[in-house]
């Protein structure tokens, strides 16, 4: 009995314990957004707008409990407003505003607003206004948060006190002899769940593409996509080259632009990775161009300045976007795409 009490007093320490993480992290983000670019977290707050783009990407405004507030990008329904969820997705940092936002992959509600919270929603004049363009501001730490972080240290310190006890106390005779001729046993919380969690993002469903990366020469695409990313309407085909001839569809990373798909000599790994064609020729530029779908229409942009992207024949210049219709033509370096709806 006393085993399974210590057992049970340890995961109690270790709910307790990610629970103050998950509170605080969204904070954290918004403090020192570099450094979480990138990484697969988990989130709690409390849905304070929704906004439904005719352009672009749905998102929401998720609001911690200590005023720090993160854009989401969602392909759900919406969630309920003043609704709290715990969210789970990947950060990524806006390329123009440079502020981060959350690309979201599942979310729970846990619960909804108290009636001291609720106090604060904005008025029937203020929800009529139009979304808010700008990224939320980022919010300083408090003293609030210092409080929380002494608070954690102290649950650190107990918990590694009461290991080294558990481990430096004789078990009993008794215990010792059953422990002996029982099987190990198989938590299945703790350590288990935690790396269910991890690897739920690399193995989440897929679109299959029917293409394979064996059946190119010139290009390296990925084979599968997320049920995040949006496919474009249409193919590309390939109409110059030693790929003459073979074509394959595209995927959309959903952005505040629009889906975006890059275009480039460079390697691009993670999830961006299903949205990025690479060139493997020489003549081609890291950030070569980029197509981007909105509204229903596609655009070429040129990303590079020394090696300019043709679009029927005609030069795009440097950040120069142009249409994109069925039946046009896209040329980099030695590599020529016809867009076929």
């Amino acid at each position: 009995m006393q085993s399974k009490y210590r057992f049970n007093l340890f995961v109690f320490i270790l709910i307790l314990l990610s629970s103050t993480f998950a509170q605080t992290k969204l904070d954290e983000i918004m403090q020192n957004p570099g450094r979480f670019d990138g990484e697969a977290v988990t989130l709690e707050g409390t849905v304070i707008r929704y906004v439904a783009s005719p352009t672009s990407t749905n998102y929401y405004l998720l609001q911690s409990d200590y005023g720090a507030v993160i854009k989401v990008n969602t392909a759900e329904g919406a969630p309920e407003t003043y609704g709290k969820y715990r969210v789970k997705g990947i950060v990524y940092i806006d390329a123009q505003t440079r502020q981060a936002f959350l690309s979201e992959k599942s979310r729970t509600k846990t619960g909804t607003a108290s009636e001291q919270e609720t106090t604060s929603k904005p008025t029937t004049q203020q929800r009529t206004q139009p979304p808010i363009q700008e990224q939320p501001p980022v919010v300083k730490e408090s003293s609030d948060n210092t409080m929380i972080y002494i608070l954690v240290g102290g649950i650190v310190v107990i918990l590694g006190i009461l290991i080294f006890v558990m481990t430096k106390k004789k078990e009993e005779p008794a215990f010792a002899s059953s422990q002996a001729s029982a099987p190990a046993p198989s938590y299945g919380g703790g350590m288990q769940s935690t790396e269910v969690s991890e690897s739920s993002f690399s193995s989440m469903p897929t679109q299959k593409i029917e293409t394979t990366q064996d059946s190119f020469k010139t290009i390296k695409i990925t084979t599968s996509a997320p049920k995040t990313l949006k496919f474009i309407p249409g193919k590309l085909v390939i109409t110059a080259g030693d790929d003459k001839g073979k074509e394959f569809k595209i995927a959309g990373y959903p952005t505040s632009e629009g889906s975006i798909v890059s275009i480039g000599r460079e390697e691009i790994k993670g999830e961006r990775a299903h949205s990025h064609i690479q060139l493997l020729q020489p003549t081609i530029s890291r950030k070569q161009a980029e197509i981007i779908s909105v509204s229903g229409k596609l655009y070429v942009r040129n990303m590079s300045e020394t090696n300019l992207t043709q679009v029927d024949g005609i030069e795009v210049q440097p950040n120069q976007k142009v249409e994109l219709k069925n039946g046009a033509t896209i040329r980099t370096g030695e590599v020529e795409f016809q867009y076929k709806v």
